[in-house]
């Protein structure tokens, strides 16, 4: 009798359900980090190759004030669109569970569209990121606005 109740109790506790912490680690926090910085620093530069290898095939770009573009090609399209700039692409925080993490961040650039007229822009911006199956990390979606109303 004593081996059924056991049993029992031991049937009780397996068919609870179990919480499992599956939030990112400090090692996968890093690497979406420094992924993070290189592909908004390949974006103040134009490096389009590298923005490039840091998307997602399926990767969705929400640009301001445009439909968005789905799929690596359309995105690289509408990114070679960008005239210059410079300035700064800031993450300040990465967040995230299983193999996707987001990214919350702000910027700070010109838009150098030629040699008199240059764009100021401050705005912010979230970045989603997934793990890829050679344990890198690509942008699947990106969508920013400027803290500037467009005139009316």
């Amino acid at each position: 009798m004593k081996n059924v109740a056991i049993l029992c109790v031991l049937l009780v506790l397996a068919c609870q359900p179990q919480e499992q912490s599956i939030t990112l680690s400090e090692a996968e926090i890093s690497a979406v980090m420094e992924a993070t910085t290189q592909y908004g620093g390949a974006i103040v530069a134009g490096d389009f190759d590298k923005i490039r290898s840091l998307m997602d095939a399926d990767v969705v770009l929400m640009p301001p004030g445009e439909v968005e573009a789905q799929g690596v090609d359309a995105a690289m399209q509408s990114m070679e669109g960008i005239p210059g700039m410079e300035g700064s692409i800031n993450p300040e925080q990465v967040e995230g569970s299983g193999n996707l993490a987001y990214v919350h961040g702000n910027y700070n650039i010109t838009v150098i569209v030629n040699d008199t007229t240059r764009i100021p822009d401050i705005g912010k911006y979230i970045e989603v990121w997934k793990k890829q199956d050679d344990g890198s990390w690509k942008v699947v979606v990106d969508i920013w606005n400027s803290n500037e109303s467009p005139e009316m």
